[in-house]
């Protein structure tokens, strides 16, 4: 591969583009009142996903370090949007658990992250949209 202007380095655009998209989501909660952050929202609408998954798990499903992620569950646990339950089979985990609380919230958020979503794709094809998911995971797969 040949050298190119750092502008033209689709790596570049990449993660100009997941920045960008970060700092609108933040943007979009914020004025909507909403007191969270996308790192946040991220690791709530996992646990919402899978009930009772420990952090290990919570940090490979969400593509975050496992010390980030035990900062911000502090977070959403202060919020009391979660809880941490002891792990029966190991003292040194916990399952997380959300809260009636986390749950409204991710009813309260969803039909933001929609329209961010749908912000972030206006103009493409659902054909487009499966082609780039095809391709971001083409680029993982490269990288792990």
């Amino acid at each position: 591969m040949q050298d190119q202007e750092l502008q033209r380095v689709f790596l570049f655009k990449l993660e100009t583009a997941a920045k960008q998209f970060r700092k609108y989501k933040n943007r979009v909660f914020k004025q909507e009142g909403i007191d969270i952050t996308s790192d946040q929202w991220i690791l709530l609408k996992n646990i919402s996903e899978v009930e009772g998954i420990n952090q290990i798990d919570l940090a490979k499903r969400s593509q975050k370090e496992a010390a980030s992620v035990t900062r911000t569950l502090d977070i959403l646990e202060r919020k009391g949007w979660i809880e941490r339950l002891t792990d029966p089979n190991s003292r040194r985990e916990y399952n997380l658990c959300i809260t009636e609380e986390g749950k409204a919230m991710v009813e309260k958020i969803l039909p933001i992250a929609l329209q961010t979503r749908a912000q972030a794709s206006k103009g493409m094809t659902i054909s487009q949209i499966e082609i780039l998911n095809d391709l971001l995971d083409q680029i993982t797969q490269n990288l792990h």
